[in-house]
């Protein structure tokens, strides 16, 4: 019998992508994802979107996410990344910019995921970045202005706490913040005094309203969103332009491949 007429009688096996996991490929899954999230805090923000959403699938992780965790894996060995950080100032001139931005609705269960990236700039307008973070926020919310307020206020909270470091290690007595978000009612809600309809969002804003008078945070400014850095951290098919995060603190190259 000639093999290739028994291979054309041959079944050709599908893969449900719909299947979920079994426990050994959980634990794998599990493992591998917790690997990549480390690289994602520490070294690799390119892959702080993917690793987030992967992340929260996890408790129903099917074949799906197996495989588009495999592609990242691949992605993340043949492509580096370098961080680089210009030589800054003294830091008595520095102060701290925060980018934020939010997708709504975009994860399991009605969940948002929020994105923040913070850089320490000086006063000739060099910045580099010192921390990032893509994840879920801690609640359900039910429109886009509640998912960037969200993402607001826990990019303001990591800032404040930031400058105290900087404060603890230098003699700088004070570090400016400036937060700046690309969602124009956000921005007018906390410029205007009419309070939003949301009751629950009003507590939010008034957060936000706070830290701005006691002079946590010295401003809150609304930019474009081709300016929003923290959009790729969001965002899917930014990340797949190379835009954000990596105009603004990193460079991208691919390996080269063995000969």
């Amino acid at each position: 019998m000639h093999p290739l007429w028994y291979l054309s009688q041959s079944v050709v096996l599908e893969i449900c992508r719909e299947s979920q996991l079994s426990e050994s490929e959980k634990t794998a899954y599990r493992a591998l994802v917790g690997q990549l999230n480390w690289m994602a805090t520490h070294t690799r923000p390119d892959i702080a979107y993917d690793t987030c959403e992967l992340s929260v699938a996890f408790s129903k992780a099917t074949v799906t996410e197996l495989v588009r965790l495999n592609k990242l894996v691949k992605r993340v060995k043949n492509e580096s990344l370098q961080l680089f950080f210009p030589r800054l100032h003294s830091f008595e001139t520095c102060s701290l910019e925060c980018y934020t931005d939010a997708a709504f609705a975009n994860l399991p269960n009605g969940g948002s995921q929020g994105g923040l990236i913070i850089f320490l700039k000086d006063d000739s307008g060099k910045k580099c970045p010192i921390f990032w973070q893509s994840r879920r926020l801690k609640r359900v919310v039910n429109s886009t202005l509640a998912a960037e307020t969200m993402a607001l206020i826990e990019g303001a909270e990591a800032a404040v706490y930031m400058a105290g470091i900087i404060k603890q290690l230098t003699a700088v007595k004070d570090v400016k913040i400036r937060c700046l978000v690309d969602n124009k009612s956000l921005h007018e809600s906390l410029l205007s005094s009419k309070q939003v309809e949301n009751r629950r969002l009003r507590l939010d804003i008034s957060v936000l309203d706070d830290m701005i008078w006691r002079e946590e945070i010295k401003k809150v400014e609304w930019v474009q969103t081709s300016h929003q850095i923290a959009d790729c951290l969001t965002k899917r098919e930014l990340l797949q332009k190379n835009s954000g995060v990596q105009s603004a603190g990193t460079k991208k190259k691919k390996k080269k491949k063995k000969q």
